[in-house]
C-alpha cells in the first residue's frame, strides 16, 4: 500500500492537471480532502489559497496560507517562509478590506469587472487602439482622397 505521502504527492499532482485544464473546482477538491488527512505538503495549502481566493474567499485562502506557513516554519528559516509571511500578510489585509469594497457588487459583478481589468500590475492596456488607428487612417484617407 502507498505511503500516506505519495498518496498526497499524487493528489496534488492530479489536481495540477485538473487546474491547468480549468477544472479549478475538482482541483480543489483533491487539494481539500489533503487537508482532511492531515497533508503536510505546504504546496497542498498554497494552492488551496490561491483557488480561495480567485473565488473571493478570502477567510479560507488566509487560513490555508496559515497552515502553509505553518508548515514550513516547522521545517526552519527559509526563503520560503518569508514569501508565505508576506502572502498572509496580504491576503489578511484584503480579508479586511474585503467586505467594504466587495460586499455592495454581486459574484457575477465582480467577475465580469475581474475579466475587464488590465492584465499587469503597472501596465497600461492597449484594447481597441487598433480599431482606433484603422478608423483614423480611414478618416485621413477619405479626406486625402476629396482634396484630390
Amino acid at each position: 500500500m502507498p505511503s500516506q505521502h505519495s498518496q498526497w504527492f499524487a493528489r496534488n499532482e492530479q489536481a495540477e492537471a485538473l487546474e491547468a485544464e480549468g477544472e479549478r473546482h475538482k482541483a480543489l477538491q483533491l487539494y481539500e480532502q489533503n487537508a482532511r488527512e492531515g497533508c503536510t505538503l505546504s504546496f497542498t495549502y498554497e494552492r488551496m489559497a490561491a483557488i480561495y481566493r480567485a473565488e473571493d474567499r478570502l477567510p479560507d485562502a488566509v487560513a490555508a496560507i496559515e497552515n502553509a506557513l505553518a508548515i514550513e516554519k516547522e521545517r526552519g528559516p527559509s526563503a520560503k517562509v518569508v514569501r508565505l509571511q508576506k502572502s498572509v500578510k496580504s491576503l489578511r489585509k484584503a480579508a479586511a478590506e474585503a467586505p467594504s469594497r466587495r460586499r455592495a457588487a454581486p459574484k457575477r459583478e465582480r467577475m465580469e469587472r475581474r475579466s475587464t481589468a488590465p492584465s499587469g500590475k503597472g501596465k497600461a492596456t492597449k484594447k481597441g487602439c487598433f480599431s482606433v488607428l484603422l478608423i483614423l487612417f480611414s478618416l485621413a484617407s477619405l479626406m486625402a482622397f476629396a482634396l484630390v
